[in-house]
């Protein structure tokens, strides 16, 4: 009774002071007490999420999975990319699944909620097997280098395709052992122009070891160069 009681206080003298305050400062009152449980329930709906995506995509043939981190998600259009780079292989099965995804965005510098889910939530996807290829800012590049997240080049794609590229290639090809070629810098991609994607700032397409499409991969950063 007596913790009903204590309770029914509690909860009165909270809506007396949210009373007391503007929207703007229930807001951030609201923000500042209860943020812990909310990045909590956050984090837990993005694993969920996952999980959710990777059970759908078990009734689907995923054929290629790229995500753009980091970028102008309000005009990027990731299922105009998807349909276009259907066509520009000739066309998909109906069963067949291209993912392209702007939705992920974080830093390596910032610690907040958003930042951590981000992160969370593509090392899931990561581990997972759930990607191909991501396209990077500088930041998220210059994070992840070194880690073991990028395929070197040279030790999957033929000679011919790189000769194709050799404007574009971006790594660290004379530093020593383990150096090479990491990523393709797209910066110049139409595709990723027209939807003001990176902002013509430094944009970097980075193939994941293991990949089980390393052609569509290739083919990818092609389409995104107009080659």
């Amino acid at each position: 009774m007596d913790y009903e009681k204590s309770l029914k206080e509690k909860v009165r003298d909270e809506l007396k002071k949210l009373s007391s305050l503007t929207w703007r400062q229930r807001l951030g009152y609201i923000w500042d007490y209860y943020k812990p449980l909310m990045a909590a329930v956050v984090i837990v709906i993005l694993v969920l999420s996952v999980v959710a995506t990777a059970v759908h995509n078990m009734s689907l043939n995923r054929i290629f999975s790229a995500y753009l981190v980091n970028c102008n998600s309000y005009e990027t259009d990731s299922d105009l990319i998807s349909g276009e780079f259907a066509e520009y292989i000739g066309g998909i099965g109906s069963n067949d699944q291209i993912t392209v995804d702007a939705t992920l965005g974080f830093s390596q510098d910032e610690v907040s909620e958003y930042s951590m889910a981000g992160q969370m939530k593509l090392t899931a996807l990561l581990a997972a097997g759930e990607v191909d290829l991501m396209i990077l800012d500088e930041d998220a590049y210059q994070g992840y280098f070194g880690s073991d997240v990028f395929q070197e080049l040279s030790a999957v794609v033929d000679e011919e395709q790189l000769d194709a590229w050799k404007e574009y290639l971006f790594g660290d090809p004379d530093s020593g052992s383990g150096s090479g070629w990491y990523a393709v810098n797209v910066q110049d991609s139409p595709v990723l122009a027209r939807g003001n994607s990176y902002g013509g700032e430094a944009a970097y397409a980075v193939i994941i070891p293991g990949t089980e499409h390393l052609e569509l991969c290739i083919r990818f950063i092609n389409y995104l160069l107009g080659l």
